[in-house]
């Protein structure tokens, strides 16, 4: 018999939300469902804010869950869908939800969900349809995934830098402290420096290349550069 798909939900808001404890510490565990007030058991995106709140993705709406209670979201509060796909943090603490059908993002000063065109303005990216959105750990750099190009928004200097960018089916974006790395189609890497603003291509074996045309890599830099 299958498992419950609410099995995945516990283990990740496990993951999430518990701190690290001792061997000798009593932790308790909570399975969340439907029955909790989740919209969905199905999750397919799960997110810590960095006010404490957990952030459910499902494929019938959005939950905010405040580890009492969840706190459902729908089209009649402002998203843009039900099926969300993602979900992410902005340098002014802002919450981007990532759905099929458009993207938006909650903030928490207007109590609104904000299209995504309206934020992305603000803030100088000129991107329009976002196609994918991340950060850094502290939130201080916002990168922003287009048809043509990634945008990075560095608050600390109040600046928005640009990339150009082909075929994104196939970029899957990466942020390593203060560079952003991505392929393209042709599993070239790309290193774009957010304190230069120079990109410059990474250079690997051909062979290795020749493997990964055509797939879509995934990409994870480290802190020692690897």
């Amino acid at each position: 018999m299958k498992r419950p798909q609410s099995l995945v939900i516990f283990l990740l808001i496990l993951l999430c939300v518990c701190a690290p404890a001792r061997a000798d510490e009593l932790m308790a565990f909570h399975n969340l469902t439907t029955a909790d007030g989740l919209t969905s058991n199905r999750v397919p995106a799960i997110y810590r804010d960095s006010r404490g709140f957990l952030w459910v993705g499902t494929e019938e709406g959005l939950d905010r869950y405040d580890a009492y209670r969840f706190c459902s979201f729908t089209a009649l509060d402002g998203l843009p869908g039900a099926r969300i796909s993602s979900l992410a943090e902005d340098t002014q603490g802002r919450i981007w939800v990532m759905t099929l059908d458009g993207s938006a993002c909650y903030s928490y000063q207007d109590d609104r969900f904000v299209p995504a065109e309206e934020a992305l303005s603000a803030m100088g990216i000129r991107i329009r349809e976002p196609m994918a959105v991340g950060s850094n750990q502290d939130h201080s750099i916002f990168w922003v995934l287009g048809e043509e190009s990634i945008a990075a928004y560095i608050a600390a200097q109040g600046r928005v830098l640009e990339f150009p960018v082909t075929d994104t089916r196939y970029l899957l974006p990466c942020l390593q402290e203060d560079r952003i790395y991505y392929a393209d189609a042709e599993a070239r890497l790309f290193c774009a420096d957010l304190r230069t603003g120079v990109r410059e291509e990474i250079q690997y074996p051909e062979d290795f290349r020749t493997l990964l045309a055509g797939s879509v890599p995934v990409l994870y830099a480290d802190r020692r550069g690897g």
